[in-house]
């Protein structure tokens, strides 16, 4: 996961490129903490929203019913 600050100053992929060694060192130094699973790496997401917009017609039936 990203923080919203890293996403919104461009630096995801820099974070998300750096990550799986660190996660990598903390399995190796306690493979407990992650039931005994290597984590998995993840992709930069395509989108990401606080309140995902809304499509025109249901926007419009939300408008005629208020």
């Amino acid at each position: 996961m990203l923080t919203p600050s890293e996403w919104h100053h461009g630096r995801g992929q820099e974070v998300l490129m750096a990550r799986p060694a660190t996660m990598l060192r903390a399995f190796a130094a306690n493979p407990r903490r992650f039931h005994g699973q290597e984590p998995k790496l993840q992709e930069l997401p395509k989108e990401v929203w606080i309140n995902r917009p809304v499509k025109e017609e249901v926007r419009l039936m939300m408008s005629s019913v208020v």
